[in-house]
C-alpha cells in the first residue's frame, strides 16, 4: 500500500519530445505531481484483478488528510498557530524582502477569517535597523565628541569643522566602493562602518592638531603653517594607513567559511582607513587653509617675520660656516 503512494505521489520533470529534432513541432510533456485531493488518493490502484477491475485505496482504507507529526503542536499563548519560515535566496536583497512581506502580512489579514490573524514571530529586519540605528548613533556620538575635544583644546571653533566635514566624506565614500565592488549593506559591513568612524575621526584631528601647532609656536600664517606641518606628518599619516591596512586586508584573502564571513568586514575596514589617510593629506589641509584664522599675538606677524629672516639668513650663509 505504501509503495502504490509512492508510485502515485511524487514530483518529476518529464521534459520533451522532439527537442533538438529537426522536426517542426516539439511536445511538452505534462505531470501532474504530488496529489493534494483526498480523492486523489482514493483512487489509487494498488493491484490489478484478473477480470481487469482494479482494487483501489478506497476499497481497503479509510483516507484522510491528518497533522504531519503528532508528536509535536504549535501553540502562541496558548493558542495553536500554523506557522511557515521564508528562506531568502542568495543574491537577494533582504531587507527589500522582509519590507514586501510585511506589505503582504497586511494584505493578508484583511482576507483571513475572523478570529485568525497572522503574527511574525521572528524578524531578522529588526536585526539590520538596530544595526543601521547602531552607525548612525555611533556617527552622532562620534561628532559631539569630536567637537567638544577639538572645541575644548584649541579653543576654536572653525577647527571642530574639519573633522565634521572629513568624516562624512570618508563614509559616504566608503559606500561607493561597496556598492562597486558588489558588497551589501549588512551586519558584517556595519560592524566594519562603525569601527572606522573612530579611525577617521583621528586622521582629521592629527592634521587640525598638527597646523594648530605650528601656526602658535612660528606665528606662521595658516597657509605656510599647513604646508609646512604636511611635510611633517604625511610620512607618519601614510606609515600608519598602510600598517593598519597589513592587518585587514590579508583577512579578505582567507580560504574557506572564515574568509568568506570576514571578507566584506575586513574590505571595507580597509577602504575607510584608505579614504580617511587620502581624506588627511587632502581635503582636511585645505580646509585648514580656508577656514582657520592667522595667528595673533606675539606669535603673530613678529613671529613669522622672525622665521622668515632665519630662514633667509640660513640660505645666505657661507658654504665653509656651515
Amino acid at each position: 500500500m505504501l509503495g502504490a503512494i509512492k508510485d502515485h505521489n511524487l514530483e518529476a520533470a518529464p521534459g520533451r519530445l522532439g527537442q533538438g529534432s529537426k522536426e517542426t513541432y516539439e511536445y511538452i510533456l505534462k505531470y501532474k505531481g504530488k496529489l493534494n485531493k483526498g480523492e486523489d488518493y482514493e483512487n489509487i490502484a494498488i493491484k490489478a484483478n484478473s477480470d481487469g477491475s482494479f482494487l483501489r485505496l478506497k476499497d481497503v482504507a479509510r483516507v484522510e488528510f491528518g497533522s504531519y507529526t503528532y508528536t509535536a503542536t504549535n501553540r502562541v499563548d496558548g493558542k495553536p498557530v500554523a506557522g511557515f519560515a521564508i528562506l531568502q535566496t542568495a543574491g537577494s536583497n533582504a531587507n527589500e524582502i522582509l519590507t514586501e512581506i510585511e506589505k503582504q502580512v497586511k494584505v493578508m489579514e484583511t482576507t483571513l477569517p475572523k478570529g485568525v490573524k497572522p503574527i511574525i514571530m521572528y524578524n531578522s529586519k529588526d536585526f539590520l535597523d538596530a544595526s543601521i540605528h547602531q552607525v548612525v548613533e555611533t556617527l552622532v556620538i562620534a561628532f559631539v565628541l569630536v567637537f567638544i575635544v577639538v572645541f575644548i583644546f584649541l579653543q576654536d571653533f572653525r577647527s571642530t569643522l574639519i573633522p565634521a566635514i572629513a568624516v562624512p566624506v570618508a563614509i559616504i565614500g566608503t559606500f561607493f566602493f561597496l556598492q562597486l565592488f558588489g558588497f551589501s549593506i549588512n551586519m558584517l559591513t556595519l560592524f566594519a562602518l562603525v569601527l572606522a568612524i573612530g579611525i577617521v575621526v583621528d586622521d582629521a584631528i592629527v592634521v587640525v592638531e598638527a597646523v594648530h601647532s605650528k601656526m602658535e609656536q612660528t606665528g606662521m600664517p595658516v597657509e605656510h603653517a599647513t604646508m609646512h606641518s604636511m611635510s611633517e606628518i604625511s610620512g607618519a599619516i601614510i606609515s600608519i594607513t598602510l600598517v593598519m591596512c597589513a592587518v585587514f586586508i590579508p583577512v579578505g584573502f582567507m580560504q574557506g567559511p572564515a574568509g568568506v564571513f570576514y571578507r566584506q568586514f575586513a574590505f571595507t575596514l580597509a577602504i575607510a582607513i584608505l579614504i580617511s589617510a587620502v581624506n588627511a593629506l587632502t581635503l582636511s589641509p585645505a580646509l585648514c587653509a580656508m577656514f582657520l584664522n592667522d595667528p595673533q599675538g606675539e606669535h603673530g606677524e613678529h613671529g613669522h617675520k622672525k622665521v622668515l629672516e632665519q630662514d633667509s639668513s640660513m640660505l645666505l650663509m657661507p658654504a665653509s660656516t656651515a
